[in-house]
């Protein structure tokens, strides 16, 4: 607890595996307040974690709303508080969120769908589109 009586954890900056430290984890949240796509919340997602964030930057993009996660506004603790609580107290529904995201991330962020989606706008830049000389 902190001076204030609150409960505080503290977390670290760099650990040597993300696949070990994410299955220590019970949920992942991610209050930040400006964020780009954040490499930290697809790991979560393919650890299949339930995911708390702010709705920031391409963190909506990444996770839908009630569907692959809980997402708060920024600079909205209370809210971020009680999304956590939530989880904590239904966990059919953190449950359901986490495979939800773990479906997500492999339907949209796994490196095969990353190429089949720039290629397909290589494609569509150049006025192209199928197959290019026998390639798929």
């Amino acid at each position: 607890r902190d001076v204030t009586g609150v409960q505080t954890c503290a977390l670290p900056i760099y650990v040597d595996s993300s696949k070990a430290f994410m299955a220590s984890l019970d949920a992942f949240v991610q209050p930040s307040r400006t964020e780009g796509l954040s490499l930290s919340l697809l790991e979560a997602m393919r650890s299949e974690l339930p995911i708390v964030a702010t709705a920031v930057g391409a963190t909506e993009s990444a996770v839908r709303d009630g569907l692959e996660g809980l997402l708060v506004p920024p600079y909205d603790p209370q809210r971020l508080v009680a999304a956590v609580n939530r989880l904590e107290a239904d966990r059919d529904l953190a449950r359901a969120l986490a495979i939800r995201a773990r479906s997500r991330f492999q339907d949209a962020w796994q490196i095969e769908a990353q190429h089949r989606a720039f290629r397909s706008l290589y494609l569509a830049s150049i006025g192209q589109s199928g197959t290019t000389r026998g390639q798929p």
